[in-house]
C-alpha cells in the first residue's frame, strides 16, 4: 500500500479526487476446546471530495452486531477534517441502540426515559418501573441512601465490563509520569477516598489506585 487506508483511525482523508477501495480482515477465535479461528473481510469504498470531506461505505461480512437479522452489514459514513480536528458521522443498517436491542430480546419490555439517575431511582422506589441500568457503585449508593436499602438487589450473575481511563498523546513520558504521580499522591494522601465518599458514600470504595 502506498497510502494509509481510510478505515484506519484518525482524521485521514486522502488526496482530493481519489477513489479508494480496500479491505481488512477481522479474526475471531471460537470457544474451547477447539478454539476455531475465523476470518471475515470488511470492504470499504470511499471518495475524497475537493472539499476536506471523505464519503464512503463499508460492507462487513459475518456481522458482529447484526445478529440473525443481518448476517452482513452496510455502513455509510462521512468524515470532515480541518486544522487537525476530524468529525465523522455514519449510519449502520444493522446496528441498533441499547433500547432497540433490549426490545428485540424482550419484546414485552416497556422502556421509560428519565433525565437524571435520581429520577430513575425514585421511579424504582415508587414502583413505577421494575429497575434501571447504571454503574453498580452508583446503584448501591442510591440504595444505601434510601430508607430501606434491603428492598433493592442487583441482577445476579450479570456482568457488563467497562473500562475507564485517560487518553494522552503518545511518547509523552514526562506528562505520563506527572499524571501517574498525581493519582498515586491522591491515593496516598487519602484524598481519593474523600472524593469517592463525597459522591458514593456510604458505599465502600471497591478499588485502590496503584502503579502497574
Amino acid at each position: 500500500m502506498l497510502e494509509r487506508p481510510p478505515n484506519l483511525s484518525g482524521g485521514w482523508l486522502g488526496a482530493p479526487g481519489t477513489l479508494q477501495f480496500n479491505f481488512v480482515h477481522r479474526f475471531g477465535v471460537g470457544p474451547a476446546p477447539l478454539r476455531k479461528v475465523t476470518n471475515s473481510p470488511t470492504f470499504l469504498l470511499s471518495y475524497q471530495l475537493p472539499l476536506p470531506l471523505l464519503i464512503g461505505f463499508n460492507y462487513a461480512t459475518s456481522s458482529d452486531v447484526g445478529g440473525a437479522n443481518y448476517p452482513n452489514e452496510w455502513e455509510t459514513f462521512g468524515r470532515y477534517a480541518r486544522s487537525g480536528v476530524a468529525l465523522q458521522a455514519g449510519y449502520n443498517q444493522a446496528a441498533a441502540s441499547v433500547d432497540a436491542e433490549l426490545k428485540e430480546a424482550v419484546p414485552t419490555m416497556q422502556i421509560v426515559h428519565y433525565d437524571t439517575y435520581a429520577l430513575c431511582f425514585d421511579a424504582v422506589r415508587d414502583k413505577q418501573v421494575s429497575g434501571f441500568l447504571a454503574d453498580e457503585v452508583l446503584l448501591w449508593a442510591y440504595a444505601q441512601k434510601s430508607s430501606a436499602p434491603s428492598d433493592y438487589m442487583m441482577i445476579p450473575d450479570y456482568d457488563l465490563p467497562r473500562t475507564a481511563g485517560f487518553a494522552i498523546k503518545k511518547d509523552e513520558p514526562r506528562f505520563t509520569k506527572f499524571v501517574d504521580d498525581v493519582l498515586l499522591d491522591l491515593e496516598k494522601s487519602g484524598e481519593a477516598e474523600k472524593i469517592f465518599n463525597a459522591w458514593f458514600a456510604p458505599v465502600k470504595r471497591p478499588f485502590k489506585i496503584t502503579a502497574d
